[in-house]
């Protein structure tokens, strides 16, 4: 059971290099036209920023798993990008490595992993590694470079298998996002992604929440990760 838990905790704190695979986000929504009086936000530059941002970052993680509390705090160190190859074609990869201590009861334990982000050379995602996981993108993603208030679209689906051989498939996951409003000059960016799972069992869901500013600015604000026995919430601290 705590292996468990362990997992979905773990599994939470890394999922800010998958479910941020799009994280200025494709688009099935028209954004080429500008209604007189709507702000626009720089979604492509938000994007870019992210693939930039570099440094340490601290996060809190609380919730439930089958009913019992759980909590952790850790880190994520999260690097530049560097020169590499994925599906033997040239990219660029982002490592996280995130930290921490999770708790169940009176239990405290450690944990740790490391994940990597593989984007092209016109930086579109072209899948991930880490948490037991292989996933490769399928089909387009473009990438807007504005969108306003109220939009929303798909952006793409990655394909997850248990290693690179892709001997077991494990599932599918879909990623949308849509920007809702906030502030006046400010939005939330949200991204969901819902992993469906070969083996049948119930699909989760991930949720990230940005700050974006109309020049694609990104504030990380909270992950939630939710299931059919799981709810756990990860915040990130200034």
């Amino acid at each position: 059971m705590i292996r468990r838990r362990f997992s979905l905790a773990v599994a939470l704190a890394l999922s800010l290099w998958l479910v941020a695979c799009g994280g200025g986000g494709g688009a099935s929504t028209d954004v080429s036209a500008t209604p007189s009086g709507i702000t626009r936000f720089d979604t492509r530059q938000g994007w870019l920023n992210y693939l930039q941002e570099a440094g340490i970052f601290r996060y809190t993680i609380t919730g439930t798993v089958q009913g019992t509390p759980v909590s952790s705090s850790g880190s994520a160190s999260i690097g530049a990008l560097q020169a590499a190859s994925f599906e033997s074609q040239a990219a660029q990869r982002k490592t996280s490595l995130v930290s921490g201590t999770l708790t169940v009861g009176s239990s405290t334990v450690p944990y740790g992993g490391t994940t990597e982000l593989y984007v092209d050379a016109n930086f579109l995602p072209l899948g991930s590694t880490g948490a037991g996981e292989y996933a490769v993108v399928s089909g387009t993603v473009t990438i807007p470079t504005t969108a306003e208030v109220n939009q929303s679209g798909t952006l793409f689906t990655l394909t997850r298998y248990d290693s690179s051989a892709r001997g077991t498939l494990l599932g599918t996951t879909t990623v949308a996002w849509a920007v809702l409003p906030e502030g006046s000059d400010t939005a939330l960016f949200r991204i969901t992604s819902t992993a469906a799972n070969a083996d049948g069992s119930p699909p989760s869901v991930t949720v990230e929440t940005y700050r974006m500013s109309t020049a694609g600015t990104l504030t990380r604000l909270t992950e939630e990760y939710r299931d059919s026995s799981s709810q756990l919430t990860l915040t990130w601290l200034r």
